[in-house]
């Protein structure tokens, strides 16, 4: 295997799986996933970081979407956001709402497909974290950022962070070995880097014997990421406990992005309350592709 595969070798392992999650966040990749991110992320850092950047604070509306195990979730709860965590697996919905029970913090947590949200509820803020953003391919991450705005209300904030196309192209490895949970886990991975699709066959060595599942993910460059609503700060405090190329906080890239009218705004420079290490700077003028149409630069 190459280090990074062909586009003809991304083909040759199938399209791209429909409601490829349904299989991978069951039960045993579930524990997988909690582990990981509670292993390799530092929660309190991130929230901190979203808290500047989206204006977080006491009575603000909040969805997250995903929510997963409901890290980011019951941080934003404690620090007084009116919080609504919604996740397609139920056993991490399940694990959040223990989550928060012990945290002593009141969650409205839904179950459901997070493209399919039916809420013209009028959020402040919804935030999308994890690197939870590009299950869907081109069109559908476009279609569920439309979700995302009906669901704000209008100046509300959309808060994002994703993977980083250009790290981890650089940083690519195609096989990785690791110890998460006391589970020992083996990654084989391909890397189509022009069209940015990334699939991770995960193996977790269980008792009753090995369990794999297929991991699916649209990446995006920093540039592409900026044509989308929204304006980049790389998030130096997002602070990873591990290198590998998917978890290393240099390998993500924070949107933020503010609902105006049937579209959104952002300005081109940087917000100053942004401190320097925050921000990423791209020329917008220079981007070839746009993956939502409404929006503009002022």
């Amino acid at each position: 295997m190459s280090e990074i595969e062909t586009p003809a070798a991304v083909e040759e392992a199938g399209p791209w799986p429909q409601e490829w999650w349904k299989d991978f966040f069951a039960e045993d990749h579930v524990r997988f996933q909690i582990d990981l991110s509670e292993q390799a992320h530092d929660s309190d850092a991130e929230v901190s970081l979203l808290t500047r950047l989206a204006g977080i604070g006491h009575n603000t509306r909040l969805l997250d979407v995903p929510c997963g195990q409901g890290r980011h979730a019951v941080r934003f709860a404690r620090a007084g956001a009116l919080v609504t965590g919604l996740d397609a697996s139920r056993a991490m919905i399940e694990r959040a709402g223990r989550s928060a029970a012990d945290r002593g913090v009141r969650i409205e947590w839904i179950h459901g497909d997070m493209r399919q949200m039916h809420s013209e509820s009028g959020f402040d803020c919804v935030t999308c974290l994890g690197g939870s953003f590009g299950y869907f391919g081109n069109r559908g991450d476009s279609a569920f950022l439309e979700t995302i705005r009906r669901a704000l209300r209008p100046a509300g904030t959309l808060a994002l962070d994703a993977p980083s196309l250009e790290y981890i192209s650089s940083n690519h490895r195609p096989f990785d070995e690791s110890v998460v949970g006391g589970r020992r886990v083996m990654q084989h991975r391909r890397l189509d880097a022009v069209r940015g699709i990334a699939r991770i066959r995960v193996t977790i060595e269980m008792a009753e014997g090995p369990v794999s599942r297929t991991y699916c993910q649209q990446l995006y460059t920093a540039k592409e990421l900026t044509a989308m609503p929204g304006k980049a700060a790389r998030g130096s405090e997002e602070g990873a406990g591990t290198r590998d190329e998917h978890s290393d906080p240099r390998a993500r890239i924070m949107l933020r992005a503010v609902r105006a009218g049937s579209g959104w705004t952002h300005r081109r420079r940087p917000s100053p309350a942004l401190p320097p290490e925050d921000r990423l700077r791209v020329r917008p003028d220079r981007l070839r592709r746009r993956l939502s149409p409404g929006f503009r630069w002022r």
